[in-house]
């Protein structure tokens, strides 16, 4: 393999010019994804850390400490700006996430039933209510 110095003096100036430039624009697209992967996760730890506030005495203790550890983790990926990292521990709090959901909608009750346990039905058999219009707007 040749050095990239005489590779490059053999190729014609316009083709050269156009490899500078996309590999810049190339660059730029990879820190414009990276910058965008950094703010939709900074944002998914800000959303958690508010719902976890909100749910306050709600979720378990251990359910609790695992998702304050994976934003911890999360926040530190951040901070690195280590993509692969953020999107796997992204897709681990929304895995601890769905299981604190589920706890607190098992403590709520979990079912809107009626009291004799039967559903209602707000729509009726017959169609003797329905009037068809037909409606013009004279503008």
């Amino acid at each position: 393999m040749m050095p990239v110095n005489i590779w490059a003096k053999k190729l014609p100036k316009p083709l050269l010019r156009f490899l500078l430039i996309s590999m810049t624009l190339s660059d730029r697209l990879l820190k414009t994804q990276a910058k965008l992967l950094v703010w939709k996760f900074s944002a998914s730890v800000y959303q958690t850390e508010k719902q976890l506030k909100d749910l306050g005495d709600k979720v378990s203790a251990a359910d609790k400490s695992r998702v304050e550890e994976l934003l911890k983790d999360l926040r530190e990926a951040i901070a690195q700006e280590n993509c692969d990292r953020m999107k796997s521990l992204s897709n681990d709090l929304e895995q601890a996430l769905m299981q604190v959901g589920s706890a607190v909608y098992a403590q709520a009750g979990g079912s809107t039933s009626t009291p004799n346990g039967t559903a209602t039905s707000t729509a009726s058999g017959s169609s003797d209510d329905v009037i068809d219009a037909d409606f013009v707007d004279s503008k």
